[in-house]
């Protein structure tokens, strides 16, 4: 795992051990054959929990805190039922957010574009 995070490295994250964000999570799995159930905390982990991270990171480069636990459709369904097109999407997202500073502006773009992407506005009173 060490050499896949290295290649992934943004800003010196992503070493053993280390916080590791959403969208970097996502792609060491995706892409570098990490294993997603050695990702998460306590018996939070996989896929499912790496997804919600990396719309944790959406959110939070948009200016929007919301809890771990906290659910809305947009996030989609659970891995386990996604299409060929939603993983895709997925790793798209992941690119954006691994490298925001990179990327800010599409990422900006694809969160203001996309009311499924946005938290239900009533969280927000």
């Amino acid at each position: 795992m060490r050499n896949a995070e290295a290649a992934l490295r943004p800003a010196g994250y992503a070493r053993a051990g280390q916080f590791v964000t959403g969208g970097q999570a996502w792609l060491l799995c995706r892409r570098a054959g990490c294993d997603p159930d050695q990702f998460g905390i306590f018996d939070l982990h996989g896929w499912d929990f790496i997804l919600g991270n990396l719309f944790r990171d959406l959110l939070a480069l948009n200016k929007v805190e919301i809890l771990p636990w906290d659910y809305w459709p947009g996030m989609g369904p659970s891995t386990a039922s996604f299409s060929p097109a939603d993983w895709e999407d997925r790793d798209h997202l992941a690119e954006l957010t691994a490298a925001a500073g990179a990327h800010f502006t599409e990422l900006r773009a694809l969160y203001e574009g996309s009311p499924a992407l946005q938290i239900p506005e009533d969280w927000l009173k």
